[in-house]
């Protein structure tokens, strides 16, 4: 098993090593935000009174059109980053790695778009049920990505391969992806902390939002990565545990 301690050890190695690389990961996921806000600015309808978006049609389409292309690029990205995560020891610590892994998880962007469309409207169907059968689902679903993008699975392969990783390991599996998930928490509001104090003595309250864009992207990145390397040894794990006959 896998100890706490050496999963973020792990983890924090493998950013160090390729730092390079999954530097310029944190400027891509945070880039396109910041980017679609400022253009929100340019073409949505502000009152000039109260400085506040006006909600018509228009408006509207933008911000979906926003969060479709965001959701897409996101997780071409995320796609890319476990395959850096994967490959750490033997790629290079260079913007020429990033392109290429790019380029590599490219193909798998269509039907990753549809694995993830079908494995949110499971979840989300889950805990419109119950709050215990969505986290269930949550649990035994968290690997779906990797068995896509590592094990080149279907999309429903994916969900039943990675139900079979997590199953006999549940709370195991849960424990570690809760340090996880608090360990990014942690990286969240330390990038934030300063800043949001810091800003709005200087009048500068609306740079508190891209703050906020590049702290999710680190904590995104650290997430992705360690996820990753737990997926990693879940498998190893498992190869070690006796078949039962």
């Amino acid at each position: 098993m896998m100890p706490l301690l050496q999963l973020h050890t792990e983890t924090w190695n493998t950013l160090k090593s390729k730092y390079h690389v999954f530097l310029l990961y944190t400027l891509l996921l945070a880039i396109p935000s910041i980017l679609f806000i400022l253009i929100q600015y340019i073409l949505v309808d502000v009152n000039p009174d109260t400085n506040s978006i006006i909600l018509n049609s228009k408006n509207a389409l933008i911000g979906i059109i926003t969060n479709i292309t965001l959701s897409i690029i996101t997780l071409w990205i995320s796609f890319a980053i476990i395959l850096s995560s994967v490959q750490s020891k033997t790629i290079p610590n260079t913007t020429a790695a990033v392109i290429a892994q790019l380029r590599t998880s490219r193909p798998l962007l269509l039907k990753g778009i549809l694995l993830n469309i079908v494995l949110i409207t499971i979840i989300g169907i889950s805990f419109l049920l119950l709050i215990i059968p969505g986290f269930i689902a949550s649990i035994w679903l968290i690997f779906s990505y990797h068995t896509y993008v590592l094990e080149h699975t279907s999309i429903f392969a994916s969900f039943k391969r990675s139900k079979q990783i997590v199953t006999g390991n549940f709370w195991y599996v849960f424990v570690r992806l809760a340090i996880i998930g608090a360990i990014s928490s942690i990286l969240y509001f330390t990038i934030t902390l300063v800043p949001t104090i810091i800003l709005p003595l200087l009048q500068l309250e609306s740079f508190i939002r891209y703050i906020n864009i590049i702290a999710s992207a680190v904590s995104a990145v650290y997430i992705i990565v360690s996820v990753t390397i737990f997926y990693q040894s879940m498998l190893q794990k498992i190869a070690r545990t006796p078949q039962q006959t």
